[in-house]
């Protein structure tokens, strides 16, 4: 039987970790998804959707084709590889660890819901830090290494 329920629940967790907080977000990003329909996929509502719609989803999501269906049938998402594109996602996914994170806790049936949101928001939170640390960093070698300039 097809799992629409943990379905929702990792596209919540793969939108959030991609920078999309907001459902209404992700809708506006993404091509041929309705905000209505993303509520829909989230929430678990069973429908028969669109193999565009599916399409879409997994492209903005940066889920390999497929990966929704692996999903319904107990499996995980594949996530595509950098470089390998199926349309115009605008958000970057170079935060595989942390996707595997969110996906492991949002799929897994041990943790209640609301402890699965406590996790995703530490996660998330960890992300962001790291990436200021990242920028800091960035801005320390670019000062340094700018001063050896001829």
């Amino acid at each position: 039987m097809a799992d629409w329920e943990r379905l929702g629940k990792l596209v919540i967790a793969r939108r959030i970790n991609l920078g999309y907080r907001r459902r209404e977000d992700l809708a506006a990003a993404a091509e041929g998804i309705s905000m209505r329909t993303l509520g829909d996929i989230e929430t678990g509502k069973e429908k028969r959707y669109h193999p565009n719609t599916i399409g879409s989803l997994e492209n903005i999501l940066l889920w390999a084709p497929g990966s929704v269906d692996t999903v319904l049938e107990g499996g995980d998402p594949t996530e595509r590889r950098t470089g390998e594109s199926s349309g115009s996602a605008s958000k970057e996914a170079g935060r595989s660890a942390n996707d595997d994170a969110l996906v492991r806790v949002m799929g897994d049936p041990r943790i209640s819901d609301r402890d699965k949101m406590r996790i995703a928001r530490i996660l998330i939170d960890e992300r962001e830090r790291f990436e200021r640390e990242r920028v800091q960093r960035a801005e320390e070698l670019i000062r340094a290494f700018g001063d050896d300039e001829p």
